[in-house]
Order: C-alpha cells, then structure tokens, then sequence
C-alpha cells in the first residue's frame, strides 16, 4: 500500500516556550535559582529544543566535568554536543534585545512573560546565546542609567544580534519553519505543508537557504501558483525536486525521491543564466501562496490543487497569501517588478497588487508545467524569453 504523506498534524509541538521578564536581572550573578525560575524549561520544552538543535540537555547538577567540557569557551560551537539552561538564559536574552523581537512584540511592557520561538539552528543559537552572554555581562556591570542608554559596546553587541536575524537565509528559515495555515478550508482540499510533515525538509531549508542566501542583498523576486506535491510540496525549495536537490544543489533527500517537470525547466534556466549560485545570489523563489494543497480525485487519487482552483478557496486564503507577500518583501525584495509564472496566476497576483501596491510592475511568463506538457519544442524560445526579462 503506497503510503500517504498528509499527516493529522493536530498534535503539533508548541511552536513558542516561555521566559520570565526576571530573565533581564540587571546585577549580580544569577543564582541556580533565577536561572530555573525566569526559563519555563518542562520535560517537553527540553525535548522540543534537543530534537530541533540535535543536542543533549545537561542538567546543573550533572557530572562536572562534562559540564565543565561543554561551557569551556576552547570547545568550537560546531563540537558542542550539549546545552544548558545558562545556555538557554543568554540565547533568550539575545533575542528579546533582538530590535527585530521588539517591534514584533510592541505590547511585551504589558507582559509578565516572553514567547520565544523555539531555535531550530545549531550555528543560530550558539551565536546568540554567546551574544546573550556578553550583553548580559555589559549590563551587569553598567549602570541603571546606562541600560536605558546602551553603551557603544552594548550597541554593537545589539547590532551584531540585529545582523544575524535580518540575513536573507535567516528571515526565509524563520519564515518557513513557522508557516501555518489556520484558515478553514472546503472539505475536500487539504493542505501541503512540508516543513509539518516531514523533519528531513527542515534540515534541507537550513541547509540550501544558508548555501545561497546567507547574506543581507537585496533579490527580485520570481513567484509560482503554489507548492506542487513533486517539487517544493516535497523538499521546501520552489521548483527543485529532490534530483535537482541533489544533482545540481548538493543537496540529498534521504527519505523521498521526486521528479517535477517544471523543475527540470527552472533549473535549466538556472543553468543558461549562470548556475545556482549566480541565480540565487539575485533572485528570491516562492510562491503567491507559499503553502501547496491537494484535493482527491475521482480515482481516489491525490492531485495538484491550486490557490485559484475554486472562488471559496482564494477568498479563504486571500488574507493569508497578502500576510505572506508582506512578510516576504521585507527580507529585503526589490519592489520594482515581481516576476509571476502563469498568465492566470498573474491575473490573481494583480487583483491583490492593485489593492495594496505591493510591487510597482508586473512580469507574468508561461507557467514552466504548461510549456513543458503543451509547449516543448519551443522550450529553447521560452527559456530564451524569460532570460531576455530576467538579465
């Protein structure tokens, strides 16, 4: 029996644990204590960051010596194979001085407590909490005042902290590993949520986003109808299905093996433009709506479903894909043209462009599906038309 890859995902961990507004102690050393009390760090909450970090909890009252081992500042990040809750104290403290945190959560002076979302990068969390650590020092031995008015050293400790959650691959991981749909859908549609469904897809949106897009550029953006089951539906990357993923990535998918049609048509433009690297160091890939769908057929199969497919479906998804759009220009897009792939999609696009004036122009191509199934042997003057627009 082939196995079906939409699971019920009603028992999805948290996506947030909590922290103490004790957890800013401005002086002296924090006590065992403080530490337990201002990190709400329960049975599941540890499982959460071990299973996302691929580390092991110590607790402070495990055997010295290892603990000694994983704190010693000599031990590099990428060898450190457990974490504390000091660790978690200054990875918490860096993110709530994070300006990016702050003007997201402009009501926390009305709050006892701190949502922080849970780390999902090893080489992320070791950077901020080692940043966590150093402002958290600076803080202790400054002065009231000087809190409110961050030192110079402070200052650059809270920019170095703002770099780091505003590089484009961080914005795109953080977007991604956070993508939900909460919107009710007619019955026989069902969501495509690669980054739920399978953890490998995480791994892999860490893994290329960081290869190509670990920088703070700006990028046009190029954008399809929606994630289809054989391409992004599978390994989180808009049209790269997991032979592309590996063959021109570098990327293997260990736990699916895919063929997508307009895969191999986008990475042939890839290729005639200059290879990956080139491509992505100027364009930005998704989707109008970054989340695929799928409804069954007569046969009881599971087919494509697109956004547009049905007036119920779009007006339901309307305020989610302009969330999205909004959301995605500020990684830091280019606004002078968006690049749509399909005439009808474009049509779509430009209902909502229209309304909030997301993009200043346009550019709609054919689909790579349609020229692929209806239109390949002009597959050479397509190609050479999106290049034509894109360079």
């Amino acid at each position: 029996m082939k196995r079906n890859h939409l699971h019920d995902r009603s028992s999805r961990p948290k996506e947030t644990f909590s922290a103490a507004k004790s957890v800013l102690l401005r002086s002296g050393e924090p006590s065992q204590e403080h530490r337990k009390n201002c990190v709400d760090l329960d049975a599941e909450t540890i499982r959460n960051i071990e299973k996302n970090l691929g580390l092991t909890f110590v607790p402070e009252n495990g055997e010295a010596g290892n603990v000694c081992l994983a704190r010693s500042p000599e031990v590099r990040d990428e060898y450190r194979e457990t974490f504390q809750r000091q660790d978690i104290l200054d990875y918490v403290y860096a993110v709530v001085h994070s300006p990016r945190y702050l003007k997201k959560n402009k009501e926390l002076s009305n709050n006892d407590t701190y949502k922080i979302s849970y780390p999902n990068d090893q080489d992320r969390f070791w950077m901020l909490a080692g940043l966590g650590a150093q402002l958290r020092q600076l803080h202790r031995s400054d002065s009231v005042t000087a809190v409110k008015k961050p030192s110079r050293e402070a200052q650059d400790i809270i920019q170095t902290i703002a770099d780091i959650e505003k590089s484009f691959a961080n914005q795109v991981i953080d977007f991604h590993s956070h993508l939900r749909l909460t919107k009710s859908l007619p019955k026989e549609i069902k969501v495509l949520n690669p980054f739920q469904e399978n953890e490998e897809v995480l791994s892999i949106l860490f893994t290329f986003y960081r290869k190509f897009y670990d920088d703070r550029n700006p990028r046009k953006l190029i954008l399809g109808i929606n994630p289809g089951r054989l391409g992004a539906g599978v390994t989180g990357i808009p049209f790269t299905d997991t032979k592309r993923l590996s063959e021109i990535c570098g990327i293997k998918m260990e736990t699916l093996t895919t063929h997508e049609p307009s895969s191999v048509f986008i990475y042939d433009l890839i290729e005639k433009y200059g290879g990956p690297e080139k491509f992505y160091g100027r364009y930005y890939i998704n989707s109008v709506c970054p989340l695929g769908f799928v409804q069954e057929n007569k046969k009881g199969n599971w087919v494509n479903c697109n956004y547009y497919d049905y007036k119920s479906l779009f007006l339901a998804l309307k305020e989610f894909i302009i969330s999205s759009l909004r959301t995605q220009i500020d990684f830091g897009i280019d606004t002078g043209t968006c690049y749509v792939l399909g005439k009808k999609n474009a049509q779509f696009l430009t209902l909502i462009n229209d309304e909030m004036q997301f993009f200043d122009s346009i550019v709609a191509f054919d689909h790579p599906r349609y020229i692929v199934q209806y239109k390949s042997k002009y597959k050479q003057d397509y190609l050479a038309r999106y290049l034509r627009e894109l360079t």
